[in-house]
């Protein structure tokens, strides 16, 4: 693809922000239906909570054709904020999403001093199998500073197990937990890759 660029999040625009905050809910509205099945709300939950320094997107002609989130072993690209959830879907419901969601996507997945993880890969879909997936992970492996990189992805989605494959990604583990289970996520493997 000519013509593009990988960006940090937090040096766009407002309507970049809003743009990977729509991609992310399509790319993983599946995972995040359980919550409500109303697109708009889960981004008006996402988009504050969004650590804009830790999330970096693949533009094509201005547009966000792409996004990679990447934490380390102090922060998370998602840190779920009480006051958002609640201001979102009430007292009740915000609190108890805030905890859930909270243990699932703010705690950091990683404990080595330079080990990265990937939060959330997605592309657009006039721009799958494009290519997008793979740049943004040469991105990450290349212009991050870790010596390994983790990523989680479901089972059952073959084409992206097979990009991290043929990347050089290696199953380490297969995940599966309750709080997995409530918010309608099937098993994951975990996957890794050395990079120094």
């Amino acid at each position: 693809m000519e013509n593009v660029e990988i960006r940090c999040l937090n040096q766009l625009e407002a309507r970049h922000v809003q743009q990977t905050a729509a991609l992310l809910v399509d790319s993983f509205f599946s995972m995040f239906k359980g919550i409500t099945k109303e697109r708009e709300l889960l981004q008006r939950l996402f988009t504050p909570c969004m650590q804009l320094d830790l999330i970096y997107v693949l533009l094509k002609e201005d547009r966000v054709a792409g996004l990679i989130a990447v934490s380390d072993s102090r922060r998370r690209a998602i840190v779920m904020n009480e006051e958002t959830c609640v201001s979102v879907f009430g007292p009740i419901k915000g609190k108890i999403l805030a905890w859930q969601l909270g243990k699932m996507l703010s705690i950091p997945a990683v404990k080595g001093e330079r080990s990265g993880y990937v939060d959330f890969i997605a592309t657009s879909p006039e721009y799958r199998r494009k290519g997008v997936g793979g740049q943004l992970l040469t991105f990450a492996e290349a212009g991050l500073d870790f010596d390994e990189l983790y990523l989680d992805v479901l089972m059952d989605n073959l084409p992206a197990v097979s990009l991290y494959e043929k990347m050089g990604y290696r199953t380490e583990t297969m995940k599966r937990s309750i709080l997995m289970r409530l918010a309608g996520i099937k098993a994951m493997y975990i996957m890794k890759k050395k990079l120094r």
